[in-house]
């Protein structure tokens, strides 16, 4: 079989790689010089737009006010003990929904591997509309990562 593994970690026994397969190697630094899978984080102008895109979303400042959206990042601290997520040391409810984004790929990872989403020893569970808002903020904050939020892609990021 075959798996994936940083870079850094190349040095394997052989009775492992025997065990685990063949790995395929890609890079580990992200804010390095990782220029296969984070080209555009090597001009230092990224993260900055990036923010104040997230920032000009529509959509996430709709979210912010809205009191479903609102109760889900609360359920979501609950159900994942995530500081990031907890309103009273992340009071900005604009940051919460961006890092609701990380939950959304961990429940869309579950889904597909047929796990039980989100597991927690409250027994809390998200229900279908939850998921499809969770869904909603995920699409949201990918979108933005290089479309401009105005949708004129003219203003979007890169060349």
């Amino acid at each position: 079989s075959i798996f994936f593994a940083f870079r850094s970690e190349r040095v394997f026994s052989d009775a492992l790689r025997q065990a685990v397969g063949v790995p395929i190697y890609v890079e580990d630094a992200a804010d390095a010089d990782d220029r296969l899978f984070h080209e555009w984080m090597l001009k230092g102008s990224y993260k900055a737009w990036l923010k104040e895109n997230l920032r000009r979303s529509a959509f996430l400042l709709s979210a912010k006010e809205d009191p479903q959206y609102l109760a889900l990042l609360e359920k979501l601290y609950r159900v994942t003990q995530r500081v990031e997520l907890d309103p009273r040391t992340t009071p900005d409810a604009l940051q919460r929904l961006i890092t609701a984004k990380d939950v959304d790929t961990q429940v869309q990872i579950e889904e597909a591997h047929g796990r039980p989403v989100l597991p927690n020893e409250l027994g809390i569970r998200l229900e279908q509309k939850e998921r499809d808002m969770l869904r909603s903020i995920g699409d949201e904050v990918k979108r933005r990562w290089f479309g401009h939020a105005s949708g004129n892609y003219k203003e979007s990021f890169g060349d």
